[in-house]
């Protein structure tokens, strides 16, 4: 008799061999599916590809350092005379070249020129007394020496003689006086030369005029700035340096300048002994010998140095924030198909424009990944795709 709709059925009890069967099919099933999820083929396909470099140790690195600073003339001087006058010539204008003793501007000389005259007439006027007086003396001494005959025979006086000494000595004092009047009116004599010279301003060296402050008539001052010449044998680069780049630095040694998109070079003359007092810096004195470049533009030294220390170029992408501000790089380990990420502190020596110069506890031959650090962490499955050639070098 069949059963009414509405009360349910129940079906009979398995026996507890049917259960056992069913559980192992069960552990069975979930095993293959895992051996297939744990293929090799699969699980490379699953591994995240990423680029790595290999590390190669370096002894040294260099350092590339820009410095700016100003081209000064190798010699600048501001003319002027000594006294007050009126100027009477110039024959030079901005620009010109001059060479050394060239005659550029003079005063009005007349007034000099009747001051020498002066000192001349007072020397001629000194000489012929002198003249005058050593006649004197010799007369003096000729007429004590006859004298003095005639005492010696017995036909005269004593006093005659001796009178005739005491003319002597006079004679000879004023001879002394007067041989100091003339060496007195030859030195004025060349003080109203050099006076009269001073009137007009030659060249101190050769070079160009920069300015010329005044123009014929004008009445001038002593000290006053009439004419600006600079020396154009080349000019001088005044670069202030850190203390620390003055071991890069040698007397004599040549450097390379970078000048308005020109590269010269330059001779380190000296190193002044005295810090600027604002800035701190270290003032090296370059001589360029470029003739061709002008004073008061901006200079750049290019200083390059080897600093001695091992380490491992790395490009910049290669760093991964590590804790409390360190960096760290990602080392891929392992072999086969599927490699194991680690992370590694490492500390940077050195930064250039694309790649830095660390050192740590890192391998020559050690793959380090190179880009995309910030989706990777330490112990995940990584499979390198590309690996790129060791970065042995950076310019800053």
């Amino acid at each position: 008799m069949l059963a009414p709709s509405n009360v349910p059925v129940f079906a009979e009890p398995r026996s507890a061999a049917a259960m056992m069967y069913s559980t192992a099919a069960a552990w069975l099933l979930f095993g293959l599916v895992l051996g297939l999820m744990w293929l090799p083929g699969k699980a490379g396909a699953d591994a995240l590809p990423v680029n790595a470099t290999t590390l190669l140790e370096q002894q040294h690195y260099t350092v590339n350092r820009h410095y700016a600073g100003m081209l000064n003339p190798l010699r600048t001087s501001q003319l002027g005379f000594e006294s007050s006058g009126v100027v009477t010539l110039i024959n030079v204008r901005e620009g010109d070249r001059v060479a050394a003793g060239d005659a550029l501007i003079a005063l009005d000389m007349a007034a000099g020129w009747a001051d020498l005259m002066v000192a001349q007439a007072n020397v001629a006027n000194a000489r012929a007394s002198l003249l005058a007086q050593q006649a004197q003396l010799e007369l003096a001494q000729s007429n004590l020496r006859r004298d003095a005959d005639i005492v010696a025979r017995g036909l005269g006086a004593a006093q005659r003689t001796e009178e005739l000494a005491i003319q002597g000595r006079v004679a000879q004092a004023r001879l002394s006086m007067l041989e100091t009047a003339l060496q007195s009116a030859t030195a004025q004599l060349e003080l109203a030369q050099v006076r009269f010279r001073k009137l007009q301003i030659n060249a101190p060296f050769a070079g160009i005029i920069q300015s010329r402050g005044v123009d014929e008539g004008t009445i001038v001052s002593p000290g006053q700035t009439v004419l600006t010449i600079v020396e154009d044998a080349g000019v001088e680069a005044r670069i202030g340096l850190p203390e620390s780049a003055m071991n890069y630095l040698q007397v004599g040694q040549s450097y390379q300048f970078r000048v308005a998109e020109r590269q010269v070079s330059g001779v380190l003359k000296a190193v002044l002994p005295v810090a600027d007092q604002v800035t701190g810096t270290i003032t090296a004195l370059f001589e360029l010998q470029d003739k061709s470049l002008f004073a008061g533009v901006v200079a750049e030294l290019l200083l390059t140095a080897d600093v001695q220390a091992a380490g491992y170029w790395l490009p910049l992408s290669a760093l991964a924030e590590s804790q409390r501000g360190l960096w760290a790089v990602l080392v891929v380990k392992g072999e086969g198909e599927v490699s194991v990420v680690e992370s590694r502190l490492v500390e940077v020596i050195h930064r250039g424009d694309d790649a830095v110069y660390v050192r740590g506890t890192l391998r020559e031959g050690e793959l380090v990944i190179v880009d995309g650090t910030a989706r990777i962490v330490p112990g995940q499955g990584v499979r390198v795709t590309r690996s790129e050639n060791p970065v042995a070098a950076a310019n800053e």
